[in-house]
C-alpha cells in the first residue's frame, strides 16, 4: 500500500524493526535466574519462558493471576498462576499480534493489518472487523466495555462492547497541528502522526500518545480530544516519539519514548514534566509503576528504575537488557514482581 512508504521515517524505524515477524516455535518452560547489581539495588531476573531468536513477544497484560502475552505469527501465551508458568496456544492468525488488554473475563488482542480478536477467558477466540487495515500498535480495555485501539498514520478506533464492534475516533489532526503551531507538523507523514500508546483511566478519561511527543486526552464530560503535551524543538527538528503511558489510580504516572524521554504527571495526565534520565540516547518502549515509589522503564538495550516515584532514575546493569530488547512490562500485583516480554519469545520476571 502506498501509505507504507512513510514507514521509513526515523521516528518509526526502531519500533518497526522489532516488529519483523518470526516463526512460531515450541515454548521452553525452563527457568533461568540471574542476579544483577545496579548501584545498591540487588535485582533478580528470572527467565520464565525462552524461545529462539526468531520468536517475538510484543505485549503482556494481567488480570489477577490470569495473563496473556502476544507476539509474532499470532503467538499467544497464557498463564493462570500469576506468570509462574505459561502455555502456548495454537495461533489463530499469521499476523503479528502487537497488543493485548484484559478487563475481568474479557480479553482483546490487536495487531498487523488492523486485525482484532476477542474472547472471554477460557472461551475460543473470535475474529472481529475493525474497519482499518493499518497496523494497530496498542489497545486499552475498560471494565465498562470501552476499548480504544491506536496505530499507524493517526489511527484511533473506539468500541463500547469490549472490542466486538469498532468506530473511527481519531482526533482532527489538522486542527491539533494548527493549535500547536508550526507549519512542518501539518504536511507529509506528520499530518497523521502514528499513535503508540493508549490508556483508559478508571474514571473513563482516555489518553493516547505517539509521534511528535503528542499526548492527547478526552473524557466523558469533554469528548473532544485535547492536546495536553506536544514536544517543542528547534526549527527543522522533530520531537521524540512516545511509546507508552502508565498512570495510577492516584493520578500520577509516566510516559516514555525515544531519546530516553521520561515525562511525569501528577494530575491524571493534564500536565507533564520531563525528568532527567541516565540514558538520553535510549529508545524506551514501556513503563510500569510497581507502587508509588518504584517505577521501571525498559526498551531497546536499556532498562531503568526509580525508587523515588520517578524523580530520579538509574540504569539496571543487566547483561540481557543491555544487549537485547523488551517491549512491554506489567505488574502482577501491587507488591509483587513485574513481568516483561520481548526478544526470543522471552518472558522474564523482575523480583
Amino acid at each position: 500500500m502506498a501509505k507504507n512508504i512513510r514507514l521509513g521515517r526515523p521516528a518509526r524505524v526502531a519500533l518497526c524493526a522489532l516488529l519483523a515477524l518470526g516463526q512460531a516455535h515450541a515454548v521452553s518452560q525452563h527457568t533461568r535466574s540471574t542476579t544483577d547489581v545496579a548501584g545498591s539495588l540487588d535485582q533478580r531476573f528470572e527467565v520464565l519462558v525462552d524461545g529462539v531468536a526468531q520468536d517475538r513477544l510484543f505485549a503482556v497484560d494481567m488480570s489477577g493471576a490470569r495473563g496473556i502475552a502476544v507476539g509474532g505469527m499470532g503467538r499467544v501465551l497464557i498463564t493462570e498462576d500469576g506468570g509462574a508458568t505459561w502455555s502456548l496456544e495454537s495461533p489463530h492468525t499469521e499476523q503479528a499480534l502487537l497488543a493485548v488488554a484484559m478487563a475481568g473475563e474479557h480479553v482483546l488482542a490487536v495487531g498487523q493489518s488492523g486485525v482484532a480478536f476477542v474472547r472471554r477467558w477460557g472461551q475460543p477466540w473470535e475474529a472481529v472487523t475493525t474497519g482499518s487495515e493499518e497496523r494497530l500498535l496498542n489497545v486499552a480495555l475498560h471494565e465498562n466495555g470501552t476499548a480504544v485501539a491506536v496505530g499507524g498514520f493517526g489511527t484511533v478506533l473506539r468500541s463500547s462492547d469490549y472490542g466486538r464492534s469498532w468506530q473511527p475516533a481519531a482526533p482532527d489532526w489538522k486542527a491539533i497541528a494548527a493549535a500547536r503551531g508550526g507549519g512542518e507538523d501539518r504536511t507529509g507523514a506528520l499530518a497523521e502522526p502514528t499513535m503508540f500508546a493508549v490508556q483508559i483511566l478508571p474514571n473513563g478519561d482516555i489518553l493516547i500518545a505517539g509521534e511528535l511527543a503528542y499526548i492527547l486526552k478526552t473524557s466523558p464530560h469533554q469528548p473532544d480530544w485535547a492536546l495536553v503535551h506536544g514536544g517543542t524543538r528547534a526549527p527543522g527538528a522533530i520531537a521524540p516519539t512516545l511509546h507508552d503511558i502508565a498512570i495510577g489510580r492516584d493520578g500520577s504516572g509516566f510516559a516514555v519514548g525515544q531519546e530516553g524521554v521520561i515525562l511525569k504527571t501528577i494530575d491524571g495526565g493534564n500536565s507533564w514534566r520531563q525528568k532527567p534520565t541516565p540514558s538520553s540516547g535510549a529508545n524506551l518502549l514501556a513503563v510500569e509503576r510497581r507502587d508509588a515509589e518504584w517505577v521501571f522503564a525498559l526498551g531497546m538495550r536499556t532498562a531503568l528504575y526509580s525508587r523515588d516515584g520517578g524523580e530520579s532514575w538509574q540504569a539496571l546493569q543487566a547483561l540481557d537488557v543491555g544487549l537485547n530488547w523488551y517491549s512491554d512490562i506489567e505488574s502482577v500485583s501491587a507488591d509483587g514482581p513485574l513481568l516483561a516480554v520481548g526478544h526470543s519469545g522471552r518472558v522474564i520476571r523482575i523480583q
